[in-house]
């Protein structure tokens, strides 16, 4: 009787045993997903980022605002690069523009359908052939003057002297034109101009005939921003 009461208890533990050893696993609560699932793995693949990947490619800019009185005459520029991206061609021209100090273009040849990067307004082959040797220093030993058309800048002949209030300054006219579009919004003015002054472009509010009046609109502008503003002596026109 004994022996047979010992052998039950023994079948009841095995029994038990492998009951626990059956229980399913819990789950993990769902705040708290697993390292290597979709929701927390993180992978960076540098291929991504190629220059001739269209996602992230920056939109063209926005037609340049030229200076008053432009008129096109035979001269020399140097030619950097032909490339058959515009938003390469662009990157290229502002990095050549901040570098050398000098103004750049890109001209699309329809031809060949290739943006060419070019730099200078030369009058003539010499200064051409100092600015080719200043590019070729800076790291880029292709560049070659070209004959071609550049800008003549004229005076601007209805125009006086007065008085503007100066916000912002750049290198590169992109940049002063995107200045430009912020500042009409945030002044809520459109008399915001870009006055190119080599070899920089000078974002500029307002017409005024008199500094006092430039005053006033220096302690406005100061007042929403643009604390670093400042009046300068140009022309104007009204």
């Amino acid at each position: 009787m004994m022996r047979k009461k010992i052998l039950l208890f023994v079948l009841f533990v095995v029994s038990l045993i492998g009951c626990v050893a059956q229980q399913p696993q819990l789950a993990p609560p769902a705040d708290s997903p697993k390292a290597d699932s979709p929701a927390t793995r993180e992978e960076f693949d540098p291929q991504a980022l190629m220059d001739d990947d269209p996602v992230l490619q920056t939109p063209a800019r926005a037609e340049a605002i030229p200076p008053a009185e432009v008129s096109q005459i035979e001269g020399y520029r140097v030619q950097v690069a032909a490339l058959r991206d515009y938003n390469r061609a662009e990157s290229l021209r502002e990095q050549i523009q901040r570098d050398a100090q000098v103004l750049t273009y890109i001209h699309l040849d329809e031809d060949i359908q290739l943006y060419k990067v070019q730099a200078g307004n030369s009058r003539t082959p010499e200064s051409a052939k100092t600015l080719r040797d200043a590019i070729r220093a800076l790291g880029f030993p292709d560049a070659y003057v070209v004959r071609t058309q550049i800008v003549n800048v004229q005076p601007e002949s209805d125009a006086t002297s007065g008085f503007r209030v100066q916000i912002f300054s750049s290198s590169t006219r992109g940049s002063a034109e995107n200045a430009q579009m912020q500042a009409r919004v945030q002044l809520a003015r459109d008399d915001v101009f870009i006055d190119f002054e080599p070899p920089y472009f000078k974002v500029r509010v307002g017409n005024f005939q008199t500094r006092n009046n430039a005053e006033k609109l220096l302690e406005e502008v100061r007042e929403k921003g643009y604390e670093t503003a400042f009046i300068v002596q140009t022309k104007s026109s009204q």
